[in-house]
C-alpha cells in the first residue's frame, strides 16, 4: 500500500528516512506515512499474511515512493525484488542475475551494482563497542557516509544534535 503506519518505517529506516517521511494522522487517529521504500511493506506483508510453503519467498514490486528532501525529486518510481528466507550465496546470485537481466533488457549501457552485507556491517560496528542507537544511525546513513562530496563533520554534528554521541566520543 502507498500508506502504511508510520512506525513501520521508523523501526526499519532510522534517521535519514524518518526525516524525509511524508506523515500525517489519519481520521482514525493513526499516524501514517506515504511509503519511502518498499522493503518494509514487503516484509510486513510476509509476516502478517500466511504464506504457502516454507520459503524462500520471492517478491517483485514497482511503484511510486515518496521522500521529502531539498532539491530532490519527492516522488520517484522504485523497482525491486526481495528474496526472503534464503541465506545461501546462490540467493544473492539469483537477485543479482535478475537485476542484470533487467538492465540488459532496458538496454542500459552504463550501470554498476553496490553490494553490501548488513550482518557484516552490524558485527563490525558492534566490534567497536558502539551502542545500538549509534549502530542503527550509522547503518541508516551509510549512503551519506560513503558520499565523498559530503562533509563527515556535518554527519557527526547531526549525530551529536540527536544525542547519539557527545563531543568527547
Amino acid at each position: 500500500p502507498v500508506l502504511e503506519r508510520a512506525d513501520l518505517f521508523a523501526r526499519k529506516s532510522g534517521g535519514e528516512i524518518n526525516s524525509s517521511l511524508y506523515s500525517f494522522t489519519d481520521p482514525g487517529g493513526v499516524k501514517v506515512s506515504l511509503r519511502p521504500e518498499f522493503t518494509s511493506s514487503v516484509i510486513r506483508n510476509l509476516i502478517e499474511s500466511p504464506q504457502p510453503g516454507t520459503g524462500p519467498h520471492r517478491r517483485a514490486y514497482s511503484g511510486p515512493v515518496f521522500r521529502y528532501g531539498d532539491g530532490a525529486f519527492r516522488q520517484m518510481t522504485q523497482v525491486g525484488a526481495e528474496l526472503v528466507g534464503a541465506a545461501e550465496p546462490s540467493a544473492d546470485a539469483e537477485i543479482l542475475g535478475l537485476a542484470l537481466e533487467c538492465v540488459q533488457a532496458a538496454k542500459i549501457e552504463r550501470y554498476s551494482f553496490r553490494i553490501g552485507h548488513l550482518g557484516l556491517m552490524h558485527e563490525t560496528l558492534r566490534s567497536f563497542g558502539l551502542s545500538e542507537p549509534v549502530r542503527m544511525y550509522v547503518a541508516s546513513n551509510m549512503e551519506r557516509i560513503a558520499d565523498e562530496t559530503r562533509n563527515l563533520n556535518d554527519l557527526l554534528d547531526q549525530a551529536q544534535a540527536s544525542g547519539l554521541v557527545t563531543s568527547g566520543d
